[in-house]
């Protein structure tokens, strides 16, 4: 299971976050999102629940996203406190996928975040979305005791 973590930039960035969830879950990826959650809900149990009980946390990079996240203001703030939490306590790295939709990583990626290895979505490539698929699927690691060793998929 996945969840999409991202800011509120804009309808139009609304609207392509409900598109990249549509893609997922047509390639059979569950995903959590606030677009799903029922009136009367509380947002914050929500995203406390969501990032905890899911494999994956898909945090959406953009320049309004990483802001947020390092001011830790509104929602993305929230998250981004738990988010650190876990990663202090658990050191899970590889839950945490940064997704880069605008800007650059330079500019869009939280501070919490620099260095790990992400997803360039902005263009549209196909080859990006299957690595993310791969990974999404566990195909692409393999855990062998606490170490992680990626290896390469034939196609057969």
């Amino acid at each position: 299971m996945v969840f999409i973590s991202y800011s509120w930039d804009s309808k139009k960035h609304i609207d392509k976050i409900k598109k990249f969830v549509a893609y997922l879950r047509e390639n059979q990826v569950t995903v959590k999102w606030d677009g799903d959650m029922p009136l009367g809900t509380r947002i914050t149990s929500f995203m406390e629940s969501a990032i905890s009980s899911c494999e994956y946390v898909l945090f959406i990079c953009t320049p309004e996203y990483k802001r947020k996240a390092d001011m830790r203001e509104g929602g993305v703030g929230y998250e981004s406190n738990i988010i650190s939490g876990d990663l202090y306590n658990k050191y899970n790295e590889l839950k945490y996928i940064p997704i880069l939709f605008e800007g650059n990583w330079d500019i869009s990626i939280p501070n919490w975040a620099k260095g790990k290895l992400g997803i360039d979505l902005r263009y549209g490539e196909k080859s990006e979305y299957e690595k993310l698929l791969m990974t999404l699927r566990n195909k692409n690691i393999i855990m062998k005791g606490t170490r992680i060793e990626e290896t390469i998929i034939s196609k057969e």
